[in-house]
């Protein structure tokens, strides 16, 4: 990506910038896309404790399936997104 942040490069992709369509549109069926500060907001009031459990249990459906191996990269690290 030559754009500074996720944000910039989502919004030059909902203004037919580049190629392709934005992840926010297509994954998240997002009209709009919010801004850092509006992200930033909503996310102030929760605790970060209120995620551990989600988590763990996405991490240990992807270990049952045998997917953790081919996210394994860059000098041994986990690589998860999600979404």
């Amino acid at each position: 990506m030559q754009c500074p942040s996720f944000l910039s490069h989502q919004r030059q992709m909902c203004a037919g910038i580049g190629h392709g369509r934005s992840n926010c549109q297509i994954l998240l069926g997002m009209e709009h896309i919010p801004s850092d500060n509006h992200i930033r907001a909503m996310l102030d009031d929760v605790e970060p404790s209120s995620l551990f459990e989600p988590f763990d249990d996405a991490l240990a459906a992807l270990e049952t399936a045998g997917a953790l191996p081919s996210l394994t990269s860059l000098g041994g690290h986990t690589l998860i997104a999600l979404v």
